[in-house]
């Protein structure tokens, strides 16, 4: 019974640790939406997007991503009802949009080597006393071992605030995304982006 009960534990303790293992590879969202419930959002017909910025706190500098992230934005924008206003053209109607990448970052995880209890069988056989051949199967339980190995992440938060021209903020979007994969930044900000401006276009709409 004593074997019995430690075998138990030792099942139950690496399918725990199965678990938490396969709970830290899911995808990780966090959203946080305003919008101003005294403007009237459905006066917006054009959106002016100044180029996408780099917060301090992002860990990341590079001019060329910003100018890629902020084409991006506009091309995506432009396939909504909305007028995107170019570049250096004055904007005294619609929505200013300013988008500040807040985290750009990597991580990495270690999940350290683990034993499991699996069940194996065979097949015996046996004579009587009359010398009749007889066979049974019987059971057995043998550890496995499994190796350490590494989990990488990559982390994105951008924030899109939207101006009126007189430069009152009217609408905020903040999102941050976990998932674990080595370099998925870049694709991150382009789901984000995506999830912006849809939540954007159904509060322009539903007013």
């Amino acid at each position: 019974m004593g074997r019995l009960s430690r075998r138990f534990i030792m099942l139950l303790a690496a399918s725990l640790m199965a678990l938490s293992f396969a709970a830290s590879t899911a995808f990780a969202k966090n959203q946080d939406i305003w919008a101003d419930s005294g403007y009237s959002f459905s006066s917006v017909k054009s959106l002016y997007f100044e180029d996408v910025v780099f917060d301090l706190s992002a860990d990341c500098d590079d001019d060329i991503l910003e100018k890629k992230m902020s084409d991006f934005l506009r091309t995506t924008a432009a396939k909504t009802d909305l007028r995107i206003v170019p570049k250096g053209e004055s904007h005294p109607t619609g929505l200013v949009i300013k988008t500040k990448v807040e985290n750009w970052s990597s991580s990495s995880q270690y999940h350290p080597p683990y034993t499991t209890w699996e069940t194996r069988s065979e097949t015996y056989h046996w004579y009587d006393r009359n010398g009749n051949r007889h066979s049974d199967v019987r059971t057995f339980q043998v550890p496995v071992k499994h190796p350490g190995y590494t989990s990488y992440f990559s982390t994105v938060k951008v924030r899109y605030d939207g101006y009126t021209p007189e430069g009152t903020l009217v609408y905020s979007h903040r999102e941050e995304r976990t998932k674990e994969e080595a370099n998925d930044h870049y694709k991150m900000f382009e789901r984000i982006s995506k999830e912006f401006l849809s939540k954007l276009m159904k509060q322009i709409k539903k007013q």
